[in-house]
């Protein structure tokens, strides 16, 4: 480097002694060289810090409309490069050939009085210390500082470099002290300093402790708003609280002659390389090349080509590069070259020379196909296949491009097929490993070649995560912020793609057009949340995604500091060791303006601890033998400006605990199911809980209620007659060996239905509605019991659907097609009639409530129509007005029976469904009240119970509730009456007497029974099914076809005839 005449600035001892006695605080001792040609270096600048000499070249101002442009263009660029671009940006400038570079400021936004600097070295020397650099450092602007200071357009002639020599910047930030004595003086290490080279940053610490996170300060790239090669040059000054925007300070750098100098990324280039090939063609035959083909370079796009010779002048070539066509002669000929160099862009650059022969030949040449060819499988890879063209090439150009056959068995958890042109590849979700393909390429002349790919997946992909955060944005002013911060992924973050699912109450400026980058602006005196909900899926194989949602609001005005935790107690549990302990665990922010991404240490860990503060999570790897106990003190600051801070502490307990069984209380009525997850607001110890731990240990009597383990959780049921309170006690345990255990009590109040309502809850049960199904004769079905069924806050939890009383005149079992319950019912062979069964659901909220529904089941005869009625349990059907009540007696059925019911027993099995209606069975009635109102749909109820004796003899009955929408009028419709057709008395129990279904509501009647040639032979008054096939004086009439008329009399009178068939 040859600089014009370089001075140096000394803070030495003699400084150091100053400051203390005149009051300021001691700095460290450096020196640094200056600009300029004056004669001593207290003349590079003047007193308040501003350039003085003839290295400035322009003081003139930029317009206003031109720095607003420049400010946008370098907030839209890092908004929308992301990541990526700063990584490739991530560079110094290189000297290409000897020359003068100048620096102009265009802007500065920063808040500290910064200096910035330069210094040099070899590329084939970068520095590994910020020592290494340090007699190279030189100050560019001592104070940036354009209100008072300098303005924008402030333009500097750092110095002229030979070819070959790194110009690298640095910034000390807060490094002009305005309190100093003199302008020497003024010049300090301030914060810290941070380098151009990252690697230099690593060790940079805050005067609060802080250790630097993100070491990328300086962002140079190419200014493409003219055509000139110049550069900017972006600084961000803060490591302790930063947006990371790189609009602290922007430069524009330039060289003269202009295309000296260049961004350099520190990599010294390795040679491109030219490769000669041969290749076999006919006459008048058009060969087309794409020479990066032929060439290895590291950047194959940026190489230049260059045809240098041909040897045969009858050869045509096309150039359009990196494309050439070479058109052979008309005669025959032996072999003529095409000779071509190709040069890089790299640093230092280099050329190679290579040669394209061409020889004749009228044979075709078979393709070449790939051996033991690497396929890595990604998600691209199993989305698109593996094109023929990465299989193989044709010498002749002429590859049949759907000739693919493949030639191994391959594992078949990778579902390997072709199409022709590709190899298709659909692995199972779980499978890794290699595998070695083989297959089959030809031409389209027939000619082949076998090859080989080996694919591999050495690891699953992990599920990528997608975080939640809270954007505080400032009023009038767009902010911009980057989603691929929120990504966590084992593989580059910038292979992810994101897109925005939804965007709710966008009231404030929200643009989300250029993702990953989010704009937004706030609205001053707006204090609702604007939400956005996105997905960010992974390239991994299989391919994971997740959702994350950004909340912004507008900042308000930073009133008060945040609060932190004083002797918090954090368990090292397994989410810690996973997830760390992030800043909001340690702190809350009353204006809800908490500096999420900065916890500040203010003692010194345990080593075996591990601690390593991470971007607002403190993370803890503990050495394995680490037990026992150490407080840590933390200062945590709100986004305020100036921020607001709080300090506290948190307790580290590496003693083992054993998890907390916490106690439950479900809430519920007789005969109702409930399921409760016990576990939910249990808290593990040292160690996880281990779910398959759970244990009953002590629960109630049958009698009380059936308690039972389903699935890791407690079902309880209520005897149908118990009300009061029961306590079930269980235990769970961690994983540990041997495991630490903890026990605790669900209490279950079961409330009586009948007395007032005191159970409260946010969870509603679900509803089980009745269903009607037609079952051919001896035919199996399958019957779909939820479509009817509903959850109006939550979701039915299908798989627990289970039976309560199982049919009476068949068979039946659950079965679940995905997870939807189907019930598959069996009628007993021959049997015809009515069938009962019921079933209980179970919705997903915790605790689990639950419904009971039926399934009334019509088995045909073979004609088609129900000719029997099951004698296994009663049915009743009566008509009732809204609004009023009926009871039915139980005992006219008990009589019926023949057996001992003193004393009885009588519960519901499933109540009225009927929104509003009551219903209750006690031990002599059957009652039923209708609502007041009733719906279009409210046409039918019913009600299924059951009454047991003391020896256990048992009979269910259904009594079906027609619903008539009038309250106090004279019930005028017709009576509802079922007559079945057929009957067989043949003393076997079963279809014994003539069934008029209904008949019982309506005893005002008279039935009269008539033979073929109508000839009465029975007639009954108040008839009850009575009749068994006698005739008038209880002698058996012969089997046949029989003839009836029933006249039913209420406020006029009803006639009803019809056939009945006696069959023994």
């Amino acid at each position: 480097m040859n600089m014009k005449r370089n001075k140096y600035i000394y803070i030495v001892g003699i400084a150091i002694i100053c400051s203390v006695l005149t009051g300021f605080g001691i700095m460290a001792a450096y020196t640094y060289k200056v600009l300029g040609d004056n004669p001593n270096a207290s003349e590079s600048w003047n007193d308040g810090g501003r350039p003085e000499g003839t290295y400035v070249k322009s003081t003139a101002l930029i317009p206003i409309a031109e720095t607003i442009a420049l400010q946008t263009l370098v907030q839209d660029t890092m908004a929308n490069g992301g990541t990526s671009f700063l990584q490739e940006n991530n560079n110094n400038f290189i000297v290409l050939e000897d020359g003068d570079v100048f620096v102009t400021l265009m802007y500065e936004d920063a808040e500290w009085f910064n200096t910035l600097g330069y210094y040099t070295y070899n590329y084939l020397n970068p520095p590994t210390l910020p020592s290494d650099i340090e007699s190279t450092k030189t100050i560019i602007f001592p104070k940036l500082d354009t209100e008072n200071t300098i303005n924008n357009g402030f333009k500097l002639h750092i110095g002229y470099f030979t070819k070959g020599t790194v110009i690298a910047f640095f910034i000390v930030s807060q490094g002009w002290d305005p309190f100093a004595a003199n302008k020497i003086d003024a010049i300090t290490s301030g914060r810290y300093t941070l380098h151009s080279n990252e690697n230099l940053n690593a060790n940079v610490v805050s005067p609060g402790g802080l250790q630097i996170n993100f070491l990328q300060h300086f962002v140079i790239f190419d200014y493409d708003q003219t055509p000139e090669n110049d550069f900017l040059l972006c600084v961000e000054d803060n490591m302790e609280v930063t947006d990371y925007d790189y609009n602290d300070a922007v430069f524009y750098v330039k060289a003269d002659p202009i295309p000296n100098i260049t961004t350099w990324n520190g990599i010294v280039n390795t040679p491109v390389v030219a490769n000669d090939t041969v290749i076999g063609a006919n006459e008048n035959t058009t060969l087309p090349f794409d020479l990066r083909n032929l060439i290895v370079d590291e950047r194959p796009d940026e190489v230049t080509f260059t045809i240098l010779e041909k040897t045969n002048n009858n050869f045509t070539v096309v150039e359009g590069f990196p494309n050439i066509n070479i058109t052979t002669p008309s005669l025959v000929w032996v072999m003529d070259t095409v000779k071509y160099t190709v040069c890089d862009t790299g640093f230092p650059s280099s050329c190679d020379t290579a040669n394209i022969v061409i020889q004749y030949s009228n044979t075709n040449v078979p393709p070449i196909a790939v051996e033991n060819y690497a396929i890595p499988l990604t998600q691209d890879v199993i989305d698109n296949g593996i094109p023929i063209s990465t299989l193989g090439v044709d010498p002749d150009n002429n590859l049949n491009p759907t000739s693919i056959t493949i030639t191994s068995t391959p594992d078949p958890d990778l579902n390997i097929t072709t199409d022709g042109g590709s190899i298709n590849v659909n692995p199972t979700s779980t499978w890794i490993g290699s595998e070695t393909v083989s297959f089959q390429i030809c031409d389209t002349e027939g000619l082949c070649d076998q090859g080989s790919i080996v694919i591999n997946r050495a690891e699953i992909n992990e599920q990528i995560v997608a975080r939640d955060t809270i954007i505080n944005v400032q009023p009038n002013i767009v902010s911009n912020f980057q989603v691929i911060d929120l990504i966590e992924d084992d593989e580059d973050v910038s292979n992810v793609t994101i897109r925005v699912d939804s965007l709710s109450n966008p009231n404030m400026f929200i643009n989300t057009f250029n993702l990953p980058t989010i704009k937004a602006m706030g609205i001053l005196g707006y204090v609702e949340l604007d939400t956005i909900y996105y997905t960010a899926c992974d390239n991994g194989s299989p391919q994971t995604c997740d959702n994350g949602i950004v909340v912004i609001r507008t900042q308000t005005d930073n009133n008060n500091p945040p609060v932190a935790q004083d002797n918090l107690e954090i368990p090292l549990t397994a989410d810690v060791l996973l997830n760390g302990i992030p800043v909001t665990t340690l702190g809350t922010d009353p204006d809800g303006n908490l500096n999420i991404r900065n916890i500040e240490l203010l003692n010194t860990p345990d080593p075996d601890l591990n601690l390593v503060n991470n971007l607002g999570v403190i993370n803890l790897s503990p050495d394995p033998d680490f037990i026992g106990v150490d407080t840590i003190e933390f200062r945590i600051c709100d986004n305020g400006s100036p921020a607001l801070c709080d300090e506290g502490s948190f307790i580290i307990d590496t003693r083992e605990t054993p998890p907390t069984a916490n106690g439950d209380q479900m809430n519920t009525f007789p005969g109702e199911g409930v399921i409760l997850d016990p576990l939910l607001n249990d808290t593990e110890g040292s160690n996880p809980i281990q779910p398959s731990t759970l244990t009953i240990i002590e629960k109630p009597l049958s009698d009380t209620a059936t308690v039972r383990l389903v699935d890791g959780k407690i079902e309880n049921i209520p005897d149908p007659d118990f009300i009061g309170t029961y306590d079930v006690i269980y235990q769970i345990c961690d994983n540990s060996i041997p495991a630490l255990c903890d026990t605790s009590i669900v209490t279950v109040n079961v409330q009586d239905p009948a007395g007032p309502n005191t159970i409260t809850g946010s969870n509603e049960p679900p509803l089980a509605l009745n269903d009607t199904v037609d079952v051919p004769f001896n035919t199996t079905v399958n019957i779909l019991i939820l479509p009817n069924d509903s959850d109006s806050d939550g979701t039915i939890d299908s798989v627990r659907t289970s039976f309560v009383v199982p049919p009476q005149s068949g068979t039946a079992s659950i079965n679940f097609f995905e997870n939807a319950p189907i019930i598959t019912y069996t009628p007993n062979q021959d049997f015809t009639g009515l069938d009962v069964l019921t079933y209980r659901i179970y919705d997903k909220d915790n605790p689990q409530l639950s419904d009971i529904a039926l399934v009334i089941i019509h088995v045909e005869d073979q004609t088609g129509v129900v000719t029997s009625v099951n004698t296994d349990f009663w049915i009743d059907t009566v008509t009732v007005n809204k609004g009023t009540d009926y009871c039915m007696l139980i005992q006219d059925r008990l009589d019926e029976s023949g057996l001992n019911w003193n004393p009885v027993n009588g519960d519901p099995l499933v109540k009225g469904k009927v929104t509003g209606a009551l219903t209750s069975v006690d031990n002599t009635n059957v009652c039923y009240t209708a609502p007041d109102n009733l719906s279009e749909n409210d046409t039918i109820d019913h009600v299924y119970y059951t009454v047991c004796n003391p020896n256990g003899d048992c009979r269910n009955g259904l009594l079906v509730i027609k619903l008539n929408d009038c309250g106090d009028c004279e019930n005028l419709e017709e009576p509802n009456l079922i007559f079945y057709s057929g009957f067989s008395p043949n003393g076997d129990d079963a279809n014994e007497t003539f069934v008029i279904e209904g008949i019982r509501e309506y005893t005002n009647n008279t039935l009269t029974i008539y033979n073929r040639w109508g000839q009465p032979v029975y007639t009954k008054t108040e008839y009850l099914n009575t009749w068994d096939g006698s005739n008038d004086s209880g002698q058996p009439l012969p089997d046949g076809t029989y003839y009836y008329i029933l006249k039913v009399r209420l406020s006029k009178e009803y006639s009803y005839n019809g056939f009945v068939v006696i069959k023994r």
